[in-house]
C-alpha cells in the first residue's frame, strides 16, 4: 500500500502544530521524532520509484543492432557452389 506525498505532508503539518502547542519538551520531542519518522518514509519512497524510472529508462534506450550488408562475391570467380 502506497500512501501519497500529500497525506505524508499534511500528516508532518498535523505534527508540527501539535508539537507548537506543547510545553513539556519530552512531549515536543514525540512529535519531533513522529515528523522525523513520515519525512524518512517519504524519503523511501522516492528511492523506490527511481528504479523503475531508471529500469523504464534502459529500457527505452535499448540499442538495436545495425546488420552489416553481405559482402556479395564477385561471380567471374569460381566457388564450390557452381553448379
Amino acid at each position: 500500500m502506497q500512501v501519497s506525498y500529500k497525506t505524508l505532508l499534511e500528516k508532518m503539518i498535523e505534527k508540527v502544530e501539535e508539537a507548537k502547542k506543547e510545553t513539556s519538551e519530552v512531549k515536543i520531542r514525540e512529535h519531533v521524532q513522529s515528523i522525523k519518522t513520515l519525512c524518512e518514509v517519504l524519503l523511501d519512497e522516492g528511492q523506490t520509484a527511481k528504479p523503475s524510472t531508471t529500469q523504464r529508462l534502459m529500457v527505452e534506450q535499448k540499442s538495436i543492432p545495425i546488420s552489416n550488408p553481405i559482402e556479395t562475391v564477385n561471380e567471374d570467380e569460381d566457388s564450390i557452389f557452381d553448379f
